[in-house]
């Protein structure tokens, strides 16, 4: 086939294309809601009922890819175990500082919509990107959370269906149990930022510049904690 043969052939139907008639079915495909059902209705009525679920996954899949890594690709287990924690544990420290610290951005946020709607409300610009705030706190704290039960499994994995390992069977279940205590943490972090009401200083205090500073103080006390060298 010619490349002028091509060109009209492309030319045609691009221009039937254009002519078809866009129907609101086509509109309501390419633009449609999410799935709205029961079990994820039962899920969102509490949340640690969506955390354990998402931890379950994140356990299952882990569990079922470094058991085919060791058993079925026949990779060692302590590299295996050393490959996957050590490429993802850089990013679990460094997401899992900044989404606390997102995390207490959108606090601030939560309790100012609550104290002054009117101000801080999400009908206005601040309460959108208040609203975007907290929306991506809880998608990192979610991610953090679930990845920490994928180190412990991945770790749990090698210890207990890889080679050899059985005599450092202590020493790397102790290191993956103190993942816990993150895990748990992320867990209750999560919960505050995602939960529909249940602002935490707007109770006592009704002025949004008593907050601010409050919530302010915080970020500078965990910056300085952090961030020693720096500042």
């Amino acid at each position: 086939m010619s490349q002028a043969k091509i060109f009209y052939f492309t030319k045609t139907l691009l221009a039937l294309n254009l002519r078809a008639p866009q129907t609101k079915s086509n509109k309501e495909f390419l633009f449609m809601a999410t799935e709205d059902n029961k079990f994820d209705t039962y899920l969102k009525e509490k949340l640690y009922r969506d955390l354990i679920f998402r931890a379950a996954v994140s356990i299952a899949i882990s569990a079922i890819a470094s058991y085919y890594a060791i058993h079925v690709e026949g990779i060692n287990a302590l590299e295996f175990m050393k490959g996957a924690t050590t490429r993802i544990m850089w990013m679990l420290n460094s997401l899992g500082v900044f989404s606390i610290f997102l995390a207490v951005v959108a606090l601030t946020f939560k309790d100012l919509e609550s104290s002054d709607g009117k101000i801080w409300g999400q009908n206005t610009k601040k309460g959108c990107f208040g609203a975007g705030v907290r929306r991506l706190a809880g998608d990192l704290t979610t991610w953090v959370f679930g990845t920490i039960f994928a180190i412990v499994t991945v770790t749990f994995v090698a210890v207990f269906w890889g080679d050899g390992l059985l005599e450092k069977a202590l020493l790397i279940s102790f290191l993956g149990l103190a993942l816990f205590p993150w895990a748990v943490v992320m867990g209750f972090i999560n919960i505050l930022v995602r939960q529909k009401e249940g602002a935490l200083l707007s109770r006592k205090l009704k002025k949004s510049y008593q907050l601010i500073l409050i919530y302010s103080a915080v970020l500078v006390i965990m910056v300085l904690g952090v961030f020693p060298k720096i500042i």
